[in-house]
């Protein structure tokens, strides 16, 4: 089976059990044949049965067919979407496996399901067979379109004329192709809300659109002039009026995909009854009666719109809360004034009205996420599966002009892609003013899909708590300046740690006018970014992040200097390319991340530093920090030949009939783990900021020259630190650092007592001792009390 499924570009499930009519027949009808005996109609399976095995037998039977080879040479035999649709092939075998036609047979049965025609041949014969399934996902019909023309074979009576309906469920605007090739075709090229024409749909097909909360059609192809009433609906035409198909066989996927993203969209409503959106709301027209609503506001407890009517250079404009049947019936008695209808017409109007703001997509809502092509899909997963997937990452950085700072970059790209997480990771880089703080997080937000990015200037203390439910749920929250979040630290806080905002306020009930309370949840887990230049941020606050800092070295300075100038003799144009190619890549990875659950079988054996209280609060961001690496290389090949899925660390149980998959730690990833917490985390263990760090070095070198200087004078002398006093101005001629900047980091220094003010009272200039004796110096690794992994690779083993 595996070696035939070759010829169709893929192995078969081999899982997937052949079907035939057979199944569905007495075994001595079928196996023997030389008595044939009549079955009987307890033993003769519905019609809607008996389409289930017929569709899964002509989809077996399109292997090694001449259907293959037409979706072969029209490149739509994608394996995956051929074995979800279930694509077959009629090839009129499908009566030799069943017994003599006899009354009350399956004969009879399979022409009630329009399989067969009433003299017993098969309706689809060379055709390709296309499984037409309803809204739940059961099969309702079947239709053929005959090759190589395409021409479409419909059976009577169908009870849907819509190929695909369960993507009516799940997406609010579909693309309608004219044929069921047409819409597979798009389904190739990475459009899952396309769905096919099957004959001329009605009004139960129209019905169905509206009752699944579709708003809007795009039709593509030969269906121009397809109307669906009360829903929006726009058409797009393909360069030389190709349809779908044609252009995927000419030009291929990528071609398909960008005809379809570039085309534009026009108006396609022309009848008595149209919907369509503007920038302020959108108008609509009812058997000649023409509405305009602007300014659309829907909450739980409210539906509020500006209702602007017109007729014969009469105008009516009224704001209307449409969840009000006050509201409601002041506005039909003066739209029945108006227009002159009777007030149930006008009842229809309002109602319909009604709904098409229910329908609307609120202003704030979340983007949806771009559909991807095949292409792109397989260079995601290229991406994701790389070896030296870390690596990479690294240095795709570059692309966005970001040099060095290879732990930081790790930290916060892993960060990003914890949002997907139940317990994320959270980062606050803190660093002096031009350190380049910000072009880090930007950059990390550049790799994430846009989706997923909350990026925000100032919050106010509530801002979060009033937000949608699932407006920061497995998103990015990024600040760009600490100080403009100050107010809004306690949500921030509790974001974090508790993963979600609860808030209960007074509010005037409409209906008694008494005072109420309304609750307002908002959902996480949410990744919280943050930069700031304050080292005496809240230590509420700072505890919740994971603290780091850029390198603000000399050498650092001098590696950027030189890319920015490499950076401009690259031609401007090669160079955006380059990056928007690296961008695509690394979202289109993220999207296709899969949410499952991180398994640590090293937990028990693992260890921290007790020795200071902050450990029960650093541990878990530690522990989180070895999930989100194994996480985000779920793709990697198994550690060890045998475990995991073919090509991927994704395992999977089974508890109570459902599969929950996981991806269980190994050793490279505490290894990564280990290498990020000892250089970043480690670091934060130390009271002292990364800037005053910095500076307290500085200062030490500029007192031990001084000293080599006295030594060198009178040799007799033995001096000390403490006895070199200097000045702020004597600092900043020895760091080079602005006046502004010195200021700030000096003031901690003195706080925690590194350095002493010897004057500067009474209108006396400032002047400095130092107190620090060398401890934690650079080079110098802080005890976080982590166990080595190779010794926990060797007691695995």
């Amino acid at each position: 089976r595996v070696q035939q499924a070759k010829g169709l570009g893929r192995s078969l499930d081999s899982g997937f059990k052949r079907a035939t009519i057979e199944e569905s027949l007495p075994q001595k009808g079928m196996m023997m044949r030389k008595k044939p005996q009549s079955p009987t109609a307890a033993n003769t399976p519905a019609p809607a049965a008996l389409l289930e095995r017929a569709a899964d037998f002509y989809h077996d039977e399109l292997l090694d067919s001449p259907g293959i080879k037409f979706l072969q040479k029209n490149h739509l035999a994608d394996s995956d979407l051929l074995g979800n649709f279930r694509i077959g092939w009629c090839g009129g075998h499908l009566g030799q496996t069943l017994p003599p036609p006899a009354e009350d047979g399956p004969h009879e049965a399979l022409k009630q399901a329009s399989v067969l025609l009433s003299d017993g041949t098969e309706r689809f014969l060379d055709c390709l067979t296309f499984p037409l399934f309803d809204s739940e996902g059961s099969i309702t019909a079947l239709c053929g379109a005959r090759i190589p023309n395409g021409q479409i074979v419909i059976p009577e009576d169908l009870p849907i004329h819509l190929w695909n309906a369960p993507a009516l469920a799940i997406h609010p605007e579909i693309l309608m192709a004219g044929t069921p090739l047409d819409a597979f075709a798009l389904q190739t090229a990475g459009f899952p809300n396309a769905c096919g024409l099957v004959g001329h749909p009605g009004e139960n097909d129209t019905r169905l659109l509206a009752e699944l909360g579709v708003v809007r059609i795009v039709l593509v192809g030969g269906c121009a002039d397809i109307r669906f009433d009360g829903i929006e609906c726009l058409r797009i035409s393909l360069p030389g009026s190709k349809s779908p198909r044609q252009v995927l066989s000419t030009g291929g996927t990528e071609a398909l995909t960008a005809d379809v993203d570039k085309a534009p969209r026009n108006s396609a409503a022309s009848g008595n009854n149209q919907v369509l959106s503007t920038a302020s709301g959108f108008t609509a027209c009812f058997n000649g009666r023409h509405y305009e609503l602007m300014g659309v506001d829907r909450s739980t407890r409210r539906l509020k719109a500006t209702v602007r009517a017109e007729r014969a250079g009469r105008i009516h404009v009224d704001t209307v809360d449409f969840y009000s049947a006050r509201s409601r019936r002041s506005l039909c008695q003066d739209l029945c004034q108006l227009y002159e209808e009777t007030p149930a017409v006008i009842e229809a109007d309002v109602s319909r009205l009604m709904h098409a703001c229910e329908n609307r997509p609120k202003a704030n809502a979340t983007r949806l996420a771009p559909v991807m092509s095949s292409y792109e899909r397989e260079e995601a997963r290229a991406f994701g599966s790389n070896p030296n997937l870390l690596d990479r990452i690294v240095e795709d950085y570059n692309a966005l002009g970001l040099v060095g700072e290879p732990a930081n970059k790790m930290l916060c790209y892993l960060a990003a892609v914890s949002r997907l997480m139940p317990e994320p990771l959270s980062v606050m880089i803190l660093s002096s003013s031009g350190s380049g703080k910000t072009a880090l997080q930007d950059a990390t937000l550049k790799f994430c899909p846009p989706e997923d990015v909350v990026k925000v200037t100032s919050l106010t203390g509530k801002a979060l708590f009033y937000k949608e439910r699932n407006a920061l749920k497995h998103k990015v929250l990024a600040l760009e300046e600490g100080e403009g979040a100050t107010q809004a630290s306690y949500a921030i806080r509790n974001l974090i740690s508790s993963g979600e905002l609860v808030i209960e306020s007074a509010v005037k009930d409409l209906g008694s006018g008494r005072m109420t309370t309304m609750q307002n949840r908002v959902e996480g887990p949410t990744t919280v970014f943050i930069t700031t230049t304050d080292p005496e941020t809240d230590p509420e606050t700072r505890s919740r992040f994971f603290v780091t800092s850029i390198d603000e070295s000399r050498a650092q300075t001098r590696a950027i200097l030189e890319f920015q100038r490499r950076n401009q003799a690259m031609d401007q144009e090669i160079r955006n390319a380059k990056r928007e190619d690296t961008l695509r890549v690394h979202r289109n990875f993220q999207r296709l991340l899969n949410p499952v659950a991180v398994i640590n079988p090293f937990a028990d054996q693992l260890t921290y530093g007790d020795d200071r209280l902050q450990g029960r609060r650093d541990q878990p961001k530690y522990l989180n920090l070895i999930k989100a690496v194994a996480f985000i290389r779920q793709m990697q090949p198994p550690p060890a030949k045998g475990t995991g899925a073919p090509g991927k660390r994704i395992k999977g149980t089974s508890k109570d009939g459902k599969k929950l998959p996981y991806v269980e730690v190994d050793i490279e990833d505490l290894r990564v783990a280990n290498r990020l917490a000892l250089e970043i985390q480690g670091k934060s263990l130390d009271d002292l900021s990364p800037p005053s760090r910095d500076l307290l070095f500085q200062l030490e070198n500029m007192v031990d020259k001084a000293l080599e200087s006295l030594k060198h004078e009178s040799p007799e002398l033995v001096p000390r630190r403490a006895d070199v006093s200097f000045t702020r101005r004597e600092i900043r001629e020895a760091t080079g650092w602005a006046h502004a900047r010195v200021h700030r980091y000096i003031k901690e220094l003195v706080e925690l007592e590194y350095i002493l003010v010897d004057s500067g009272r009474n209108g006396s200039r400032y002047r400095y001792r130092m107190s620090y004796e060398g401890q934690g110096k650079k080079g110098e690794q802080f005890v976080l009390g982590l166990v080595d992994p190779e010794q926990l690779k060797a007691s695995k083993q």
